[in-house]
This record gives C-alpha cells, sequence and structure tokens, in this order.
C-alpha cells in the first residue's frame, strides 16, 4: 500500500491554502526584500570603494614612488618642465637658454642684450687648464640636451657637442655626442666628464690622425703602438688638457655647447 498522499490544496475544504499561507508570510517577505535590497546596495558600495582604491593606488605608485624619475611628484625637477619660446622659436633655436623653476610665472619677458658674445677660443702647442677653462660642469649644464627614460625610470641627458680645432694649417669641425645619467635632475658629472673625453678623444683621431712620431720621439699622447696623436684630450678634474702632437700649435673655438673657455693661452 502506497504511502503517497496527493495534495490538492483547497479541493477538499474550499479554501485556497496557498494564497492563504502567502499572506501569512508576506510581512517576512518584505522583511527579506528590505535586507537583499540592503545587500545589493552594500555591495555596490564595496564595488565602488575598491574602484577609488585601485585608483588611489595607481596614482600614488605613479607618482610618489622614487624609483620613477619621470613622475616622482617630490623630485624638484618634476616642476621645472614648462616650455618656453623666444619670438614664437624654442629657446635653444634663438641662442638664448632659458630654465624654468616651480616658482615660474607664465608670461612674456624681453631681454636686453648689452654686448654681442664672439665665440671663446683657446691657442697654445699644450692647452692646459692652467692656460684657459675648458670647464665640463659648465658643458653638463650650460649646454643644451634632450633627454631619455629607461622603462626603470633612469633619466638620462644625450648632448650633440663641437669645437673648431686648428691643428698647424688645418681646420675641422669636431662633432660629437655624449650621454649620462641624470638623478632627481642632476647630471652625474664624473660619468659625463670620461664619457666627453673618450667621445672627443675618438673624433680628434679620426679628423687629424698621427704626428708621425712614435716611442721615445713622441711627447704627446699615443696609440697601443705607441704612435703620437696629432692632438688628444685629457681629463684634469672637471676640465680638459689638450695636447698637440709634433711641433703644431692647436686652436680651439666653441662652436655648439657651453665649454666656459674664457681666456685665450698665452
Amino acid at each position: 500500500m502506497s504511502n503517497d498522499i496527493m495534495r490538492l490544496s483547497g479541493i477538499n475544504s474550499g479554501y485556497d491554502t496557498e494564497s492563504m499561507i502567502e499572506a501569512m508570510m508576506s510581512t517576512y517577505q518584505t522583511k527579506i526584500d528590505t535586507q537583499q535590497k540592503k545587500l545589493t546596495k552594500l555591495t555596490w558600495q564595496q564595488d565602488a570603494y575598491r574602484d577609488v582604491i585601485d585608483k588611489l593606488t595607481t596614482f600614488k605608485n605613479k607618482y610618489f614612488d622614487i624609483l620613477k624619475r619621470d613622475s616622482y611628484l617630490m623630485s624638484p625637477s618634476t616642476f621645472s618642465k614648462f616650455s618656453t619660446k623666444v619670438n614664437g622659436k624654442d629657446s635653444a633655436e634663438s641662442g638664448i637658454r632659458i630654465t624654468t623653476t616651480a616658482n615660474s610665472a607664465v608670461g612674456e619677458y624681453s631681454i636686453k642684450a648689452k654686448s654681442l658674445a664672439s665665440a671663446a677660443t683657446a691657442v697654445g702647442k699644450s692647452l692646459t687648464p692652467s692656460d684657459f677653462s675648458l670647464d665640463l660642469s659648465k658643458a653638463a649644464n650650460g649646454s643644451d640636451y634632450t633627454t631619455s627614460t629607461a622603462d626603470d625610470g633612469t633619466v638620462t641627458r644625450n648632448y650633440s657637442l663641437a669645437l673648431d680645432v686648428q691643428v698647424g694649417s688645418v681646420t675641422k669641425t669636431i662633432s660629437f655626442d655624449v650621454s649620462a645619467a641624470e638623478t632627481d635632475g642632476n647630471i652625474d658629472q664624473a660619468a659625463f666628464n670620461c664619457a666627453l673625453t673618450d667621445a672627443l678623444n675618438n673624433k680628434l683621431q679620426q679628423a687629424f690622425g698621427l704626428s708621425g712620431r712614435s716611442g721615445a720621439a713622441a711627447t704627446g699622447k699615443t696609440d697601443e703602438n705607441g704612435n703620437e696623436w696629432f692632438l688628444q684630450a685629457e681629463l684634469d678634474g672637471d676640465k680638459l688638457k689638450l695636447v698637440a702632437g709634433g711641433n703644431a700649435a692647436a686652436t680651439v673655438t666653441e662652436h655648439t655647447g657651453t665649454f666656459g673657455l674664457s681666456k685665450p693661452a698665452k
């Protein structure tokens, strides 16, 4: 004998029991619906808070990470990136170098030239720092440059420099490129000095070659075989010593860049 019972609501009794049960439970269902709405609202709030937190974290990682030097807000160079123009041209094209700071005010400014400068020149067989001032610190901080940023945030300054060099009766423009890293807006001066000396010597060797003297007869810089170069640069602190081989005298004149040549050799 089966124990299954077929229930037919309200047929035997004449009452709609399902509707009666729903009516009796409506108060509780309202409470359930209210709590469900609150839960939904809390879920939306959590999503909103999570979105704000993600954006704040992204902002912090970009602007307050000391390893990201190109965007680090605490770097003194961050607010020095205003653009400047001279008569509608970039300052580098006009021959006037303009630097800005965080305190720079937007506006138009007039510059009055009291005198016109000419390229500084040094002459002599041995162009030493005691004879003239070829200041690499001025070259690093006074010459125009571009910057490049690596994936790790390292900023590198790139310079395109040139000197007009005359040895004997031969005059050539020696153009050379120098790159060195900067930290918080300051150039790595030691790295710049070494890079400039190597780049300049490489171009001087290509331009003027050997003097024809070697061994004990050589008084200037020599190659690995003892052959004397016509003209070579030797680093002396933040300045350069230039030595002409043979009996030739050398004349050096600024062409591109600021080298601080202040007086001719005597």
